[in-house]
């Protein structure tokens, strides 16, 4: 059920199909996600990231730590229209329920399952448009750009420059997120020409799962490679996948797979790395 704002919505646009009108509340985390199990009531957020600055320095962007009362699963925006929330959305949250349902099963026969190619895509699309959500509920901006959103909201397929995969977890965390906003050059261009990029890395751990979504604000950064024993791809699709990986991943592996970049990003000779002051802490009521 969504709720919308009875005057001066007209001012607001839709966050995918762009149309202006009244806006209804989307939850940045499903709600069905948490049922039958203890949700915490308390979110907790982490944000990093780091830029280059000058020739022989990079620059660690302000890292940030938020706590903010109330569980996950009430968390909302209200730039969504009535006419993307009821439409595409809701029946993107129906199909791919029972997907996730089989992903956090806790076996399978023979110990595998395989998931077919419309149900790769169908996670792959739901798995975009969360963190997207999340990311506008947190910063109030996004880095996919509207036509890229509006890609997603009119073919439900992962739209170019966006990267998914997912992975079994094992530990403590449960409805967590980690993002990781990292600015950098054009592969093939000097820093200083200004061919900058954005690139968004959100990993979602929730129900003995975890998703993690790379999004890029342009062409010209290199790919990353995530290890086949403990992630699977979903988009770009290579067709069916055989789950669960051979290795779940831990608390730790979950943090730091949306910050460790060295591993796919060309890092330049600098001498200095400037370091942020420390983490801020910023509770919201």
């Amino acid at each position: 059920m969504t709720n919308t704002r009875r005057n001066g919505a007209s001012s607001r646009q839709c966050m995918f199909c762009g149309n202006r009108g009244q806006m209804t509340k989307e939850h940045a985390w499903p709600r069905w996600l948490g049922r039958r199990i203890p949700v915490e009531p308390v979110q907790y957020s982490y944000n990093s990231g780091f830029s280059r600055t000058s020739e022989t320095a990079l620059t660690e962007l302000a890292n940030e730590s938020v706590v903010k009362q109330g569980s996950v699963l009430t968390s909302r925006i209200r730039e969504v229209c009535a006419t993307c929330n009821n439409g595409w959305m809701s029946r993107l949250e129906e199909e791919v329920r029972p997907h996730l349902e089989k992903l956090w099963a806790p076996g399978y026969p023979l110990g595998l399952t395989v998931l077919d190619e419309e149900a790769v895509a169908t996670m792959a699309a739901w798995a975009t448009k969360t963190p997207w959500v999340r990311e506008r509920a947190a910063q109030h901006e996004n880095t996919a750009d509207s036509v890229t959103r509006l890609h997603l909201a009119t073919t439900l397929t992962v739209p170019p420059l966006t990267a998914v995969w997912a992975a079994r977890h094992n530990g403590e965390l449960n409805f967590a997120a980690f993002t990781a906003a990292v600015e950098v050059s054009h592969q093939d261009q000097h820093w200083k020409l200004g061919e900058r990029r954005e690139v968004m890395l959100c990993c979602l751990v929730f129900r003995n799962l975890a998703v993690l979504v790379r999004t890029d604000s342009g062409t010209g950064v290199p790919p990353m490679q995530l290890p086949g024993e403990t992630w699977r791809q979903l988009a770009p699709s290579q067709g069916s996948v055989l789950w669960p990986p051979s290795r779940p991943i831990n608390d730790e592996e979950a943090t730091l797979v949306a910050k460790v970049v060295s591993g796919w990003l060309k890092m330049p000779e600098a001498s200095a790395f400037n370091r942020s002051p420390g983490w801020r802490y910023r509770r919201q009521n």
